[in-house]
């Protein structure tokens, strides 16, 4: 019967004593911790500021480098249409230099 008691006893205490720095309060951060939280937050804002400037001016390039591209291909299918009729022009004229 001791023997339970006993065995009782010990997990009661160390069931509770385990659980009593659960319970503890948390430590507030030092003002030096707290400043050095912000220099940290400050330096990662930099760094996305940068690298949101580096793809807005990407973005920007390849809005330009479209419109070239468009206007290119635009260019391409006049080109494209202009010798289609000269081919035409061309069959046309050595039909008749046949006959």
């Amino acid at each position: 019967m001791k023997k339970y008691r006993a065995i009782s006893l010990a997990l009661t205490l160390g069931l509770t004593l385990t659980t009593a720095p659960a319970l503890a309060k948390t430590p507030k951060p030092t003002l030096a911790q707290i400043e050095a939280a912000k220099k940290v937050e400050a330096a990662k804002k930099k760094a996305a500021d940068a690298q949101a400037a580096k793809l807005a001016a990407a973005n920007q390039t390849l809005r330009s480098l479209t419109a070239r591209a468009n206007a290119a291909t635009a260019l391409y299918v006049k080109a494209q249409k202009e010798l289609a009729v000269a081919v035409a022009a061309f069959a046309l004229a050595v039909k008749a230099l046949r006959l």
